[in-house]
């Protein structure tokens, strides 16, 4: 039930994404500038770095606490990591490559992220509602998905508005889960939670600059730059 939720997800946000882009300069030109740009290898490894060090925290926390006696390594499907980057790619279309894009041109980056992180983090929940979660578990996905959102972000914005980067971020936070797999379901949400929410309390703390920048302060991306 949960895949084929996130299934018919994936494909709307990009639906929505080129339909509004269709009316605001062309859906090529917005493919062209979302898609035409090669991320650089510094922001590529910093990017599956956060990723890495998001899952193997959860396993850590796990581990120095008892949880599990070692971190097992499960086996990675080609398939399966082909189909997550596929996935990841047509969220990052139409939150990050369309709707933030265009909020930090006249919005901080902080704003942004409240605009796309909650109803982003809320479109999660959903999955879990259709398969009877409790309160608690509603709440740990929607705490988990909106530290998610501060990586994308974060990795997005400082990377140039690169849309791979944050492909490469959040597919990687998923195809990681390798890690966590011996990890019973019910200790495995609340160090989930700790893990993402301490390494996007980091990202915000330290980086104060870049999310609370003004518009035309903004040196993160093109668009913002000329619109300023």
């Amino acid at each position: 039930m949960y895949i084929s939720l996130v299934e018919l997800n994936v494909p709307i946000t990009t639906i929505v994404a080129l339909a509004l882009a269709s009316v605001t300069g062309g859906i090529r030109s917005f493919l062209r500038e979302t898609l035409n740009r090669r991320v650089k290898w510094r922001w590529a490894l910093i990017a599956f770095a956060v990723a890495l060090a998001a899952r193997l925290f959860v396993s850590l926390l796990a581990l120095l606490t008892g949880a599990i006696s070692s971190i097992e390594v499960s086996t990675v499907v080609p398939a399966l990591v082909v189909v997550t980057y596929l996935f990841a790619l047509l969220e990052e279309i139409g939150w990050r490559g369309f709707a933030v894009r265009r909020l930090v041109t006249y919005r901080s980056p902080f704003a942004a992220l409240l605009i796309t992180g909650i109803p982003w983090s809320i479109i999660h929940i959903f999955f879990f509602l259709a398969q009877g979660a409790d309160l608690t578990t509603v709440a740990q996905v929607f705490i988990v998905n909106f530290a998610l959102t501060v990586m994308v972000i974060w990795v997005y914005l400082r990377s140039g508005q690169n849309i791979w980067a944050a492909v490469i971020l959040h597919g990687s936070q998923t195809i990681f889960s390798i890690f966590t797999g011996n990890i019973v379901p019910e200790l495995f949400n609340q160090y989930w939670v700790v893990s993402y929410s301490l390494i996007a309390l980091a990202i915000l703390v330290t980086d104060q600059r870049m999310w609370f920048a003004r518009p035309v302060q903004t040196k993160v991306g093109e668009a913002a730059t000329s619109a300023a």
